[in-house]
């Protein structure tokens, strides 16, 4: 009775607004890591702004962007902006309804909606999460080999630093079972 919900739903409105105002964003990153890219919308504590300064911590949506959306497990892209005297530490990119948003911290400079960026994906941590990600596929074939077909995947998490898999099976694993795993 006292759960009153994440939060969602009230933080996605401005979301749902901007999506109806704007294109999709278009997805570079399965041919590059870096690219030059528009900046259409900038919001600041959940309200859309013209501009933003050193030391704000903001959520971008461009034009175009190399930078992978957390989806399906895998966290995503981190990165920064840059143009000639503006510098943006992208943190974490998300997708709504067609949007990718990244989210970051003005270091240096200005921004204004409409202003051109070249983007840059942090690749050497992207290849860490595609490393981890491949190595969910492999274990969950080794868990199907191991201990049947009936093995399914109930979740996972793709990091730089770790991975998670959840599945599901008819009892436990013994120490065994683990170690062959």
């Amino acid at each position: 009775a006292a759960w009153v919900g994440t939060g969602q739903l009230s933080d996605d409105a401005i979301w749902f607004e901007l999506s109806d105002n704007i294109f999709p964003t278009d997805f570079l990153g399965y041919e590059t890591d870096t690219s030059e890219a528009q900046l259409q919308k900038l919001v600041k504590d959940e309200v859309e702004v013209a501009s933003a300064k050193a030391g704000d911590k903001v959520q971008l949506i461009f034009n175009q962007t190399p930078f992978y959306a957390e989806s399906g497990g895998q966290l995503g892209d981190q990165g920064y902006a840059q143009a000639s005297d503006c510098l943006i530490q992208i943190n974490d990119t998300k997708k709504f309804a067609g949007l990718f948003i990244h989210s970051g911290l003005v270091s240096t400079g200005s921004v204004e909606e409409g202003d051109s960026l070249s983007l840059f994906v942090d690749v050497a941590r992207k290849n860490r999460i595609k490393a981890n990600h491949s190595a969910t596929h492999l274990l969950h074939e080794a868990l199907r080999q191991l201990l049947g077909d009936h093995v399914a995947q109930r979740g996972s998490l793709n990091a730089d630093d770790r991975l998670r898999f959840d599945f599901s099976h008819s009892s436990l694993l013994t120490n065994e079972e683990i170690h062959s795993i």
